[in-house]
């Protein structure tokens, strides 16, 4: 026997735990449910309301949806109340059974009881979806033009939720409100009118209608007048301020309309007096104010910026966290009206950044950063970089990339742009990111010897006597440290012994688990080592003991470096540690992309420059055992006979004349080939594959694209992927384009980390002739060495 509704209401108010609460809902579900069954007709409003308040309580109530049909249906009026409350609860507008619903709303919108007219309305209003708001739209139209304020109320916010639902059907009720402003209707009835004009002409279709509502702004006008002079209905008003959402609505039919020449002052007038003679001691007359600010921003008149600023400014002034955030969200827009009129409030929102609220302390940032611009950057910066000490570890991140992001734009001179990228780095530690030290070291680069001389002291000075893990952790500041060391190692004596300096370097080469951190070691111990010959041994010590990193990259480095130093020609040292002309911004690589290949000393060696391009639908294609090869790196031109020892001792590509002498004698393999394959012959190209052991880890395989036409091939892209068994790194071809019956070339590098078998290479070959053209094809039988 199920309860009452008070009675379920006291048991689950005096359950103690969650599992108590959850057993009583069982049950007395389980009880409506097989009361449902059974037909007790009598009980089904009881057991519906029930529903409610378990519904009201988060359980599913699916099970009840039919008996809101069967409630709705009935004569009673008690049983069709719970009904229709009910199906606003329990239903949305995604809901299937609402197809069943749509005849029953039918007949009672043309019932002769208003009351039950209005639930329907109330209900359209609450859970229209778009395929009733266009079954019942024709009904609600008619609704529209009633002569009862309740049911024109009620239908004008049923057809907001049509239009919203299906906007087409805006010219549909827009003719019933056309002359809202010359009939006597109450303020409930005007401000559900006005929601209705508001969201048709909110569309984007509603440019040919407002032409026709613009000769309603003088009413409008009139109205607002009279609200704001106070003469009003007491019923109507709310903390003070008379009638606020029919001012709310007003204003908002002001805005989207928008003034005409004729109407242009009078709407100013009305801001203006809005604007001074309302308070915004209570939220609802707040509203207003905010809504008025909203409607200054979109008039755009200059004489008005002035008072919605000052709103603002008030708001900032309030308690309320919620006037607070209005305030803080809103004033970016007016930063580009009057940006002097809103830094004339930057004492108050710089205080906002430390307010306890994290989405206040949010909008307060991106205010402060969009106030900076380049007479201001040397008072805004340093609040921002006050904010730093304090700020949530969340928020970090954020604020040092505004950081940086406003120097490079407003930085008044390079001093003070290099002295702020310290301190930034000193401060924020990990949370800078890496594009930070490389704009830092492209400015140092950049300046005169004076201000690298000053700049290395007080890099030298963060160096702590013993090198910690909080330190060790500040990675852009270590990496800008080591940089500098390294190439202006003369600036710093003789106020700084060398084995000091070596020493330094040494111990975080050693202490750093950062693999780009080392690289920048080693290369900075390099080039000291060289500049402070007494201190050779330093660096020889920590080139023997990377010889046997399991980081390939560090030990080819530390092997080669160490080579450079023991080798009888000094010159070959001191060209490779030769100081690094001035650099630009994008001649820098950031660590966190660059690949073990190509982060040979990327910092002082030699400027790389690395493009990746999208293989993601090699998966699709060759499946998922394979893995594909998608970066590319080009090593800069080098100029001289050093830059070409240089290329010689590293290994780059051939100089461009031999691959011009190539292109006419056709490919020549520059190691011993182990086998040749042709991969692909097709009317257009050939693809062959060439073999061949070199020097380095793996094999070395060199896929040649013969042109087989009389015109150029543009474009050409060789697509690789290997099994996982297999590591397969693509090298830098020397162009993307072929002459008639030329070649080009694409070497890679594959290393069978399994046994030593022939291993399936899987390749797209993508050219554009006289139309584009894409290929895949397998290449079977490569052998391969096992690394």
């Amino acid at each position: 026997m199920s309860i009452r509704l008070l009675d379920l209401i006291k048991k689950t108010r005096g359950a103690k735990t969650a599992a108590q609460e959850r057993v009583i809902i069982k049950e007395e579900s389980t009880n409506i449910r097989t009361a449902f069954k059974e037909g007790r007709d009598a009980c089904r409003a009881r057991n519906v309301n029930k529903l409610m308040y378990i519904s009201l309580l988060g359980y599913p109530t699916d099970f009840g949806q039919v008996e809101c049909i069967k409630l709705i249906s009935s004569d009673v009026f008690r049983e069709k109340k719970i009904g229709y409350l009910a199906l606003t609860m329990l239903l949305d507008e995604t809901s299937d059974i609402l197809t069943l619903v749509e005849h029953q709303l039918k007949v009672d919108l043309a019932s002769k009881n208003e009351h039950v007219r209005t639930m329907v309305l109330t209900t359209i209003a609450n859970i229209a979806g778009e395929d009733m708001a266009r079954d019942l739209s024709t009904e609600v139209s008619s609704c529209c033009n009633e002569l009862s304020g309740n049911i024109r109320k009620r239908a004008f916010l049923a057809a907001v939720r049509c239009v919203r639902r299906v906007p087409t059907l805006s010219e549909t009720f827009l003719s019933s409100v056309s002359d809202i402003f010359h009939e006597k209707v109450s303020n409930g009835v005007l401000i559900s009118a006005l929601a209705l004009i508001n969201e048709c002409l909110s569309l984007p279709t509603a440019d040919e209608a407002k032409p026709f509502f613009q000769p309603a702004i003088p009413q409008a006008i009139q109205k607002l007048k009279y609200l704001t002079a106070g003469s009003q209905s007491i019923i109507a008003d709310r903390d003070a301020a008379s009638d606020p959402f029919l001012q709310v609505k007003l204003l908002q039919f002001l805005r989207i309309i928008g003034p005409t020449e004729d109407t242009l002052q009078l709407i100013i007038e009305v801001l203006i007096k809005i604007s001074t003679f309302t308070d915004n001691n209570s939220l609802a007359s707040s509203a207003v104010l905010y809504e008025c600010v909203k409607t200054i921003i979109a008039i755009d008149v200059d004489d008005l910026t002035p008072f919605a600023v000052t709103i603002l400014g008030k708001f900032l002034l309030n308690k309320s966290n919620n006037m607070r955030y209005v305030a803080l969200e809103t004033f970016p827009l007016l930063v580009e009206k009057d940006h002097g009129a809103v830094m004339r409030l930057k004492s108050t929102i710089v205080e906002c950044l430390t307010d306890y609220d994290d989405s206040i302390r949010k909008r307060a940032l991106d205010l402060v950063y969009s106030l900076v611009d380049s007479n201001n950057v040397r008072a805004l910066i340093p609040d921002l970089m006050g904010y730093l000490a304090i700020a949530k570890r969340e928020f970090k991140d954020d604020l040092a990339t505004k950081i940086c992001t406003a120097c490079d734009r407003f930085a008044p001179s390079m001093q003070w742009h290099i002295g702020t990228l310290l301190r930034l780095m000193d401060e924020a530690g990990d949370h800078v990111g890496v594009d930070a030290a490389q704009k830092f070291i492209s400015l140092v680069s950049q300046s005169a010897e004076d201000v690298q001389r000053d700049t290395l002291s007080k890099l030298w000075e963060k160096v702590p006597a013993t090198l910690d893990g909080d330190f060790l952790k500040k990675e852009t500041l270590l990496l800008s440290l080591i940089w500098s060391v390294g190439e202006y190692t003369d600036f710093l004596q003789p106020a700084v012994p060398g084995d000091k300096i070596m020493t330094a370097l040494r111990d975080t080469l050693y202490l750093s688990s950062t693999p780009v951190v080392k690289q920048y070691c080693l290369n900075a111990l390099l080039k000291a080592s060289v500049r402070l010959p007494a201190q050779k041994q330093i660096a020889l010590e920590a080139f023997a003991h990377y010889q046997n990193s399991s980081n390939t990259e560090l030990q080819q480095r530390a092997w080669e470096y160490q080579q450079m130093l023991l080798c009888d020609d000094a010159s070959i040292a001191a060209s490779a540690a030769g100081r690094m002309p001035v650099m630009e911004e994008n001649s820098i690589i950031q660590a966190s992309s660059l690949d073990p290949a190509a982060a040979a000393a990327a910092a002082h060696v030699n400027p790389v420059r690395t493009q990746v391009t999208d293989t993601g639908f090699l998966d699709s294609i060759f499946g998922d055992d394979t893995q594909a090869a998608s970066t590319t790196t080009a090593p800069a031109p080098s100029n001289g006979g050093q830059g070409v020892l240089i290329d010689d001792i590293f290994g780059t590509a051939p100089p461009v004349q031999q691959q011009q002498q190539q292109q006419q004698q056709g490919y020549r393999p520059p190691y011993p080939v182990i086998c040749e394959l042709t991969g692909l012959s097709t009317s257009d190209v050939e693809v062959k594959f060439y073999v061949m052991k070199h020097d380095q880890p793996g094999v070395l395989v060199v896929a040649v694209v013969n042109n087989k036409t009389a015109m150029q091939l543009s474009n050409v892209e060789v697509l690789a992927a290997v099994t996982k068994t297999a590591t397969l790194q693509m090298h830098p071809k020397e162009q993307s384009h072929t002459a008639p019956h030329s070649f080009l070339t694409q070497p890679m590098t594959i290393v069978n980390n399994a046994e030593p078998k022939p291993v399936a290479l899987k390749l797209r070959l993508s050219y554009t002739g006289a139309v584009p053209v894409s290929e895949d094809f397998t290449v079977s039988g490569l052998v391969t060495i096992r690394s």
